[in-house]
């Protein structure tokens, strides 16, 4: 079999092309259970402006604002607030 000047031969070169277009139909349906919640100030969060964004190994979600750092375990957020009179800034 001749593919774009590419020989594939034998059943070992039918399987590789196979599964070369049998992947990307398999990614895209793991994408279907994709889902997404938006959050925002009315949630708890403490601003609407996220610097960051991380997940711990715990599942805990922190988001960094100007305002705070936040934490969201699924259910409502925790804000720890931070004071700019303590901050020290190295500029």
């Amino acid at each position: 079999m001749d593919l774009n000047g590419y020989r594939i031969k034998g059943p070992i070169g039918i399987v590789f092309l196979l599964l070369l277009f049998a992947l990307p139909n398999s990614l895209r349906a793991q994408g279907d259970n994709i889902r997404f919640r938006h959050l925002s100030v009315e949630e708890g969060l403490s601003q609407s402006f996220a610097r960051s964004i991380v997940q711990d190994d715990n599942g805990f979600i922190w988001i960094g604002t100007e305002a705070g750092i936040n934490k969201y375990d699924g259910y409502s957020f925790r804000v720890y607030e931070t004071d700019p009179e303590n901050l020290s800034s190295p500029f």
